[in-house]
């Protein structure tokens, strides 16, 4: 198959020709429309919070710094942070 392809382009040098001009004028096109940006917008759904508290239980962790913590970490709009 691949023999008788090289035949036909070692023949008709134009038909070569033509397809290596469409091949670039397609990439040059498709280059054109491609997103391109330096820094790309990206959301982060995610947040760290590191806080200390030698001696605690997981459980005076979680009631006294998680749960009163959590419900105003998620009225932060997101797209005030950045990183």
């Amino acid at each position: 198959m691949f023999s008788a392809m090289i035949e036909f382009f070692a023949r008709h040098r134009t038909a070569a020709n033509l397809i290596m001009i469409l091949m670039l004028a397609v990439g040059v096109a498709s280059t054109m429309r491609l997103n391109k940006q330096f820094f790309p917008d990206v959301d982060v759904e995610i947040i760290g919070v590191q806080v200390a508290w030698s001696g605690a239980t997981a459980e005076d962790v979680d009631n006294n710094i998680i749960q009163p913590l959590e419900p105003e970490l998620r009225t932060i709009a997101l797209s005030l942070i950045h990183i």
